[in-house]
């Protein structure tokens, strides 16, 4: 008993029991991530608890610096045409031009600077025709397809729902990353910058992608459509021109001609948006919302 005592005895400042492995680095970094507490961390391998977050940073330095945990959209276009494929057989109503979707994820920090950095998505980013299905936070544009607006039925109730059979894919995939990694169930610690906080978020994807990859015992499967209840809620953040009164435009009865070409110009936009052009595609078929799911 002495022996195991003496083995697990630290002394600040000092490592009596010779360097902390890179092993052992990897196995905090992974029960932080997973919620663990930082003290029972150090207490459990024998470390002073500042080693716990140094811990941390140099696994996900490792693993940001490895190429093969690199997480990637193709550029390609044959590859995309794959992707939409994809995301086609899980589409009941036929949308083929679905080569992603995206959302967000609630992560609880301390309050940033005043400073603001921003990420966009270029020209170029997707070839033609091929767009990504996002929510409500975002608007339709010609590379995303978002939900319509209180809508209680008819063809946009309908595209409503057989969106959400695409988007809910990104909404599983951060719902089973929070599940796995405690850690975003929580405050991130006070001392941890909001840059450094992306820097371990993309790496709690990146590994929990590898996990995903590499254990042959992990198996995704979706819920049954009956037993996924989604509530719906809007994607254009304005109505379009059709759908908006009267009055904001003259009220029909502007002899402005350069409030009709107005109108005109607003119309040939947004019928070019791909949410419209999907939408046809739902009036032309006939689909409707199932009767039995009257939430997604």
């Amino acid at each position: 008993m002495n022996k195991v005592m003496n083995r697990k005895k630290r002394t600040s400042g000092a490592t009596p029991n010779g360097d902390i492995t890179n092993m052992a680095r990897l196995s905090m970094a992974l029960r932080w991530f997973a919620g663990g507490d930082k003290f029972d961390i150090a207490a459990l391998h024998c470390v002073h608890v500042n080693e716990v977050y140094k811990s941390v940073w140099c696994v996900v330095d490792a693993v940001n610096a490895h190429r093969d945990f690199d997480i990637t959209f193709p550029t390609d276009h044959n590859e995309q045409q794959k992707m939409a494929a994809s995301f086609a057989a899980k589409s009941k109503c036929g949308f083929e031009n679905v080569v992603a979707a995206v959302d967000g994820m609630l992560v609880w920090i301390n309050k940033p600077s005043d400073k603001i950095e921003g990420l966009g998505v270029g020209p170029g980013f997707l070839k033609d025709g091929l767009v990504i299905a996002g929510d409500n936070a975002y608007i339709n544009t010609l590379y995303m397809v978002c939900p319509f607006r209180s809508i209680k039925g008819g063809p946009k109730d309908a595209f409503n729902f057989f969106h959400s059979q695409l988007r809910i894919n990104i909404e599983c995939a951060f719902g089973m990353l929070v599940h796995k990694w405690g850690c975003l169930r929580k405050p991130m610690p006070v001392n941890f910058k909001v840059a450094n906080i992306n820097r371990l978020v993309l790496v709690l994807c990146k590994v929990h992608n590898f996990c995903i990859d590499y254990d042959s015992k992990t198996k995704l499967a979706l819920h049954e459509d009956d037993n996924i209840n989604i509530g719906l809620a809007g994607g254009l953040t304005q109505l379009s021109v059709r759908e908006q009164p009267r009055e904001l435009i003259g009220a029909g009865h502007d002899p402005d001609p350069e409030h009709r070409s107005a109108r005109r110009r607003a119309n040939a936009l947004l019928s070019e948006l791909p949410v419209f052009k999907m939408l046809q595609h739902i009036e032309k078929e006939g689909y409707q919302r199932p009767p039995t799911n009257t939430r997604r």
